[in-house]
């Protein structure tokens, strides 16, 4: 083969070549499809023979055309296997075991990859500096575009402002129930194998409890606070109902459990994160729940995974505002910060708590919060204000103008979500096949062209002797 050197020196202009050669029989067809008729079989065949017919005229073409020439092998193999992949045994494997290659030697597919990550690339910069709604929202609206149904529909329906907006909101709080229900049915299910009805072993830790909590924020015995010793006489007086219960129904694992939650919901919750109330209160709960351990240890898992479902549902209601007290304008506001990626909004972390909304119940939330943050026909934020500035009458007029659509929410989310359904009707189509019959149609149309030319110079020449 040709000097590395020598190839690697000929690759732009090889490449430069293919692109010539793939754009002309793009924009004329007509001409191309009539230079390979007037060709014929024999004359295209001549072209190859001539090309690669023995090892001096494959060195010359691999060293003058390695793209050209990978082009070729790619298109071989890919074609060959795939007409051999479908014969049986040895054969079959071979054939798929060239397409393989066909496709890894295919300097198309690595345009493709290299166009993908540019059009990557493009969108954050639109939707970052032009919609100023993120690159996100216009990823969404492309793949909604492209897999149509429910996901398309809510799109547009929330970009074109035809759904409610409190839709999102409702969505959420019902994928939250959900959680809970699924949450509690798994509980239920695990403490359903325990032996509920055994008595727990001792109520040493909980009378322990009780002492740590009635010295905090004491002066020898006397309280200092009033929330604290309100805490304190509190969790003394729920121990002390309870331990008066009936031992065989109350004292038991299952009975401990329910008292484990009236301690919470009548202590712990309504007390402030963070103060020393709470942590007293926790101290109870948390020696209630190891008396249950203590007497059944495969209690510890199943609490476990109930207290990880619970914090997370908490965090959710929190975070993103979507407990029942929240307003919908807050718990929509909140939402709808989940698709912009800035220094602001705790993104990553919200974003995380809204893949958990999906997955737990609301699959198309993101389509429909990608609608609304490309519903506006102006850029958000100092965007919008760049954009009304740019067209006032002045010589950067129409520069403006030009660049208005790609400043636009609206425009740039029905372009991408065009331009996804335009990709699922050319996902129908065997798009490698066909770029490689249109490049080899266009590289045949060149070396016909260039032959002609040769000979009419020739004939030309022997004229004027």
């Amino acid at each position: 083969m040709g000097r590395a050197t020598d190839i690697i020196r000929n690759v732009p202009a090889s490449a430069g070549r293919a692109v010539t050669d793939f754009a002309h029989a793009v924009a004329h067809p007509i001409e191309t499809a009539k230079s390979l008729y007037e060709a014929g079989p024999s004359g295209i065949a001549q072209v190859y023979v001539d090309k690669y017919g023995g090892i001096e005229n494959l060195k010359k073409s691999v060293t003058e055309d390695p793209i050209g020439t990978l082009m070729d092998m790619s298109t071989f193999l890919s074609g060959g296997g795939a007409a051999a992949a479908r014969l049986p045994g040895m054969a079959g494997r071979i054939g798929e075991a060239a397409s393989v290659a066909g496709r890894a030697t295919d300097p198309l597919l690595g345009a493709a990859k290299v166009a993908r990550q540019g059009a990557k690339l493009g969108t954050e910069i639109i939707g970052g500096i032009g919609t100023h709604a993120g690159g996100e929202p216009l990823a969404i609206a492309y793949r909604a575009g492209r897999s149509g149904g429910d996901k398309s529909a809510d799109v547009l329906g929330h970009m074109r402002a035809q759904a409610p907006a409190q839709e999102v909101v409702e969505e959420a709080r019902k994928a939250i129930g959900q959680m809970k229900t699924e949450r509690g049915q798994a509980y239920n299910d695990h403490m359903s194998k325990l032996g509920l009805t055994n008595k727990i072993k001792s109520w040493d830790k909980i009378d322990d409890a009780l002492v740590r909590i009635s010295q905090m924020k004491t002066f020898h015995g006397v309280p200092m606070s009033p929330a604290m010793q309100k805490v304190t006489e509190q969790v003394g007086q729920e121990v002390a109902t309870w331990r008066n219960l009936d031992p065989g129904t109350f004292h038991t694992i299952e009975g401990l459990d329910a008292f484990k939650k009236r301690i919470w919901e009548t202590v712990v919750e309504p007390t402030k994160y963070g103060t020393a109330e709470r942590k007293a209160a926790m101290d109870a709960y948390s020696a209630i729940r190891q008396s249950i351990i203590d007497t059944e240890p495969r209690y510890a898992p199943i609490m476990k995974a109930y207290e990880k479902a619970s914090d997370i549902i908490n965090q959710m209601e929190k975070t993103l505002s979507l407990n029942p007290n929240a307003s919908i304008d807050t718990s929509l506001r909140k939402l709808q910060a989940v698709l912009r990626n800035n220094v602001n909004t705790s993104y990553g972390y919200r974003r995380e708590l809204a893949d958990f909304l999906v997955r737990a119940g609301a699959p198309n939330l993101m389509e429909k919060l990608a609608g609304q943050a490309l519903q506006p026909i102006l850029p958000r934020g100092l965007g919008r204000l760049g954009a009304m500035l740019g067209f006032e009458m002045g010589p950067g007029f129409w520069k403006a103008a030009a660049a208005a659509p790609f400043m636009s929410p609206r425009a740039m989310g029905e372009l991408y979500h065009g331009a996804g359904q335009a990709a699922a009707q050319l996902n129908k189509l065997p798009m490698h096949g066909i770029g490689q019959a249109t490049y080899q149609s266009g590289r045949m149309y060149d070396i016909m062209k260039k032959r002609l030319e040769e000979d009419r110079r020739r004939n030309l020449y022997q004229s004027t002797e």
